[in-house]
């Protein structure tokens, strides 16, 4: 692990008047990681406790903990560079998960697993928690974000990310 980096901040429009309001308040964590499998658990580590610290429910940390370890682990097995991230942006009423690999190596694939393979399920679980909290996720066009979006709000908070 080389650098984490945390904010919370607020998004800011500015009226015709010139008067500047909040719009919508937002939280970002960025962990530069390097590609070896012993980093996996610490990643989701440090992604699960920022998203308890921004007090969102625990089914919600649960999916996107799975989801942050099969991204982490595809960018470390199928990258050829050495530096990866992991950003997770929370705002408004939605949590995107990315998984950054700046040397595109390919799209991840969903594969059918042998019975008795050891992988090739993970895609499969990532669909079924995004499903159950009214997410998606892709790929960028050129193959180095895998991203995940998950529905969820702190509680306290309404839809806008407003208190």
């Amino acid at each position: 692990m080389s650098l984490t980096n945390s904010a919370e901040n607020w998004l800011v429009e500015t009226e015709p008047s010139g008067e500047r309001r909040k719009v919508a308040r937002f939280r970002l964590l960025q962990v530069a990681f390097v590609r070896e499998e012993c980093v996996v658990p610490e990643v989701r580590q440090r992604g699960t406790v920022c998203l308890q610290r921004w007090g969102l429910a625990e089914g919600l940390i649960e999916a996107a903990g799975l989801v942050i370890s099969e991204f982490v682990t595809n960018a470390i097995s199928h990258s050829r560079s050495d530096a990866l991230g992991l950003h997770l942006l929370y705002m408004g009423a939605e949590v995107r998960i990315e998984v950054i690999d700046c040397s595109p190596s390919g799209r991840p694939l969903r594969r059918q697993p042998d019975l008795l393979d050891e992988g090739g399920r993970g895609l499969w679980r990532v669909d079924a928690f995004v499903a159950e909290h009214g997410g998606d996720w892709g790929v960028s066009d050129d193959a180095t974000v895998t991203w995940c979006t998950l529905a969820g709000q702190a509680e306290g908070e309404t839809g806008d990310g407003r208190p």
